[in-house]
């Protein structure tokens, strides 16, 4: 909520110029409604919104259809923002060296917050341009939380990160792209 009110605030709009309103994170404060709704409570206004969960992906995928939702018209002034608690699925004490081994990527990661407002491009105006984003499905595993899903919906030991440090690194290291802000 606050980057949300802080990214308004420097955007120098009124927040009621936000006609959309994008979540996009692996977390969400609960499973139903979207968590966009709680930041649309907190703000005070009545639009559209919904959520990406798309992993370590999501706030990139907020900003990829925010784009493509203003370049096709059918929004002005869109808002994303992300809350991620990854600390909630960090298993800090371990049984042993795999166990260790397994949580290892965990350690890694950490509670964060932010967000962006984005608005039809205007000339010497800065935009968001993606040179290339995909995902490497032969990865999908390396790093996962199984639990809280309906696979495993109430199984604690599927509710922290396991992860194949090797396999993680091989995925991020080979072909990484970016994207650039003009």
């Amino acid at each position: 909520i606050e980057a949300s009110k802080k990214a308004i605030q420097d955007a120098h709009i009124k927040i009621e110029s936000i006609d959309c309103i994008i979540f996009a994170s692996a977390s969400h404060d609960i499973t139903e409604p979207a968590t966009g709704n709680i930041v649309q409570a907190w703000l005070g206004i009545h639009v559209p919104v919904f959520d990406i969960k798309n992993a370590c992906n999501s706030f990139l995928n907020g900003l990829q259809m925010a784009r493509s939702l203003i370049k096709s018209w059918q929004y002005k002034t869109i808002l994303v923002c992300s809350g991620e608690t990854p600390s909630r699925a960090i298993r800090w004490n371990t049984k042993d060296r795999d166990d260790f081994r397994q949580s290892l990527a965990g350690y890694n990661l950490w509670d964060a917050w932010v967000a962006m407002v984005l608005w039809e491009e205007k000339k010497n105006k800065p935009v968001v341009s993606f040179t290339e984003f995909y995902s490497k499905w032969i990865y999908f595993d390396a790093s996962t939380i199984s639990g809280w899903g309906s696979r495993f919906p109430r199984d604690l030991e599927k509710t922290y990160f396991i992860s194949d440090s090797k396999r993680l690194s091989e995925a991020f290291g080979q072909d990484a792209k970016t994207f650039l802000f003009y």
